[in-house]
């Protein structure tokens, strides 16, 4: 609908919160489903169990951790207002 069939993203930082896991997720259309999903079965790309146990377990904490993801940039945006050598601070929390 809006132009994009395949979406890569990095799932190591937000998704398993530690340092212990790499892992992306893959997202697509209908039309495109069968070719990815072949793709990743011919490159032996999957991940392996404990992979999808450290992601589980990310989860778990990751509603805390982006809370304080908010907060913390809020907080730097606030403080980058204040400052004379920055011109304009975009943050959707600024008023």
């Amino acid at each position: 609908r809006l132009g994009c069939d395949v979406v890569v993203n990095a799932a190591t930082k937000y998704i398993g919160g530690h340092s212990d896991l790499m892992l992306g997720l893959i997202a697509c259309s209908e039309k495109t489903y069968r070719l990815v999903k072949k793709s990743v079965a011919e490159l032996g790309c999957p991940p392996g169990p404990d992979d999808c146990y450290l992601a589980l377990r990310g989860f778990r904490t990751l509603g805390v951790r982006i809370k304080q993801h908010g907060e913390s940039a809020l907080k730097v945006a606030q403080w980058l207002e204040s400052r004379d050598e920055v011109a304009r601070v975009m943050h959707p929390a600024l008023k």
